[in-house]
């Protein structure tokens, strides 16, 4: 009688053993499922705030790049008018110098005369320059007024500041562009993120669902260390 009592009481000293355990495993599952929760959470929280951040700065680029490349078609166009206007005014002054070379050389001064009040001041300029020279008799004096620096850098100094700026607001352009880029590439990982981080609660496997959220997490350091390598944009 007393072994069947010792029997019973081990049997049911074993059933409770077991359904200890169980609780406990139950109990510590469910900590660990609540660090994983709350840990997603966490990173999905992350991920869409800096999406939308991303998406932001990508917004913000686009038009810096199509403000610069409307500079760009701006200074183009008055580059191209500037070289026009200078081929048509080095036409005009071709002519008169040439008749005023004509009168100089012949002795006409009233004809040399006239030509050179016609003349525009930057010429006029490039002209007695050249007259200082003395062509007639210095064997070594530029041929022409064009010949000298004074007549060179009449346009010299407009277009190479259109052309810097032309130059300058091209660059400016293709620099946004490319930022513009990389953010819409991040608010690419920033979206697999919440996608991995999304599926990780639908999955049964526990492990499956570690898995699921350590890639979200390590893409999400990743993305976040690319993101302060990143200009931002505030203008």
């Amino acid at each position: 009688m007393d072994s069947e009592l010792s029997k019973d009481f081990q049997k049911l000293q074993a059933e409770n053993t077991e359904m200890l355990k169980e609780i406990y495993t139950a109990i510590h599952k469910d900590k660990r499922s609540q660090f994983r929760e709350i840990l997603t959470a966490v990173i999905l929280s992350l991920a869409t705030v800096g999406s939308a951040w991303c998406a932001y700065q990508s917004t913000l680029w686009d038009g810096v790049q199509t403000f610069k490349l409307v500079d760009v078609i701006y200074t183009g166009r008055e580059l191209s008018e500037l070289n026009i206007e200078s081929i048509q005014k080095k036409t005009i002054d071709g002519a008169i110098v040439m008749k005023y070379v004509e009168a100089y050389h012949s002795g006409q001064k009233t004809e040399s005369d006239f030509f050179y009040s016609i003349m525009r001041p930057e010429l006029k300029k490039s002209v007695d320059d050249w007259v200082e020279t003395k062509p007639l008799v210095n064997l070594n004096a530029p041929r022409s007024p064009f010949e000298m620096e004074t007549y060179k850098n009449i346009y010299k100094e407009r277009t190479e500041s259109y052309s810097k700026q032309y130059s300058d607001s091209m660059k400016e352009a293709q620099e946004a562009n490319k930022h513009s880029d990389r953010y819409v590439l991040l608010t690419v990982l920033f979206a697999s993120i919440l996608f991995f981080g999304g599926i990780s609660g639908t999955l049964r496997s526990h492990k499956m669902q570690i898995f699921t959220v350590i890639v979200s997490l390590v893409i999400l350091i990743y993305t976040t260390y690319l993101l302060t390598g990143l200009p931002v944009c505030d203008k």
